[in-house]
């Protein structure tokens, strides 16, 4: 979707309900992440402020996407530590453009845990846990 546009459900009923004319809407879930600014030149969305996003599938094993959204050209470290502040791995350092960018992280070697990836771009710094089960 872009940045002004509509979104429209469409819900239909079975009629194989016995709780009358209750529709009931549990098994929808809609999740917008973030705004946009708008779309680039090449078509792409551009995102309207820095995040971090909570890596999927958490927990993992043996690998897992981490999302991260720049609203502008800018460098970047994001780095995985275990729960007592050691670094364990770099998994991105240096200069990214615009954009939403992913990790996979394939969690060779690593031992059953928690662990903490940080992301640092300008001014903006965030932290989230993960979880690989062994």
């Amino acid at each position: 979707l872009y940045a002004g546009t509509r979104l429209r459900v469409k819900v239909k009923d079975s009629g194989q309900t016995t709780s009358g004319a209750v529709l009931r809407s549990d098994a929808v879930k809609a999740m917008f992440i973030q705004e946009v600014l708008g779309a680039g030149n090449d078509g792409d969305v551009l995102p309207f402020e820095f995040s971090l996003e909570q890596n999927y599938p958490n927990p993992f094993n043996p690998s897992t996407m981490i999302t991260f959204a720049l609203p502008e050209e800018s460098e970047v470290q994001v780095r995985l530590y275990d729960v007592l502040g050691q670094q364990i791995k770099v998994l991105c350092d240096g200069v990214k453009k615009a954009g939403r960018h992913n990790i996979v992280f394939e969690s060779d070697g690593l031992s059953g845990g928690v662990y903490i990836y940080t992301m640092n771009a300008g001014n903006f710094s965030s932290a989230k846990k993960m979880v690989f089960l062994k």
